[in-house]
């Protein structure tokens, strides 16, 4: 527990500072896209940690915090008999999102389902 919270203070603290770790000195750097380290919640900001492909300097980019119009889809499905969409992942949101027919293919063991979201319509 006592690293963890070590870690939390240690990352809070690079956040806030434009880190930088090169030792080349001389590179027109090339920057990655870099991966998402710490992804944003609706109370904490995340970061992501950008790399150059030259010399490997590596820098902390903060991303905002999400707010009500953020949404984050992922695979949460919501469906009625003829159609399927995705539900926001954020705790209390109800946004949706690609609203689309089902594409119904017979399933093993008779019937059918749902290619996309694994609807089974009623027999």
């Amino acid at each position: 527990m006592k690293r963890n919270r070590l870690l939390a203070s240690i990352l809070c603290l690079l956040s806030t500072l434009p880190l930088i770790f090169c030792s080349c000195g001389e590179c027109e750097h090339q920057w990655d896209n870099g991966y998402v380290a710490q992804p944003p919640t609706l109370e904490e900001k995340g970061y992501k940690i950008i790399s150059c492909k030259e010399c490997e300097e590596q820098k902390i980019e903060e991303i905002a915090k999400l707010t009500h119009i953020d949404h984050i889809y992922s695979s949460k499905w919501g469906a009625d008999e003829t159609h399927h969409w995705l539900i926001c992942d954020i705790k209390d949101c109800e946004a949706v999102t690609n609203k689309t027919e089902h594409t119904f293919v017979d399933k093993f063991g008779g019937g059918q389902i749902c290619q996309a979201c694994r609807y089974i319509p009623e027999e």
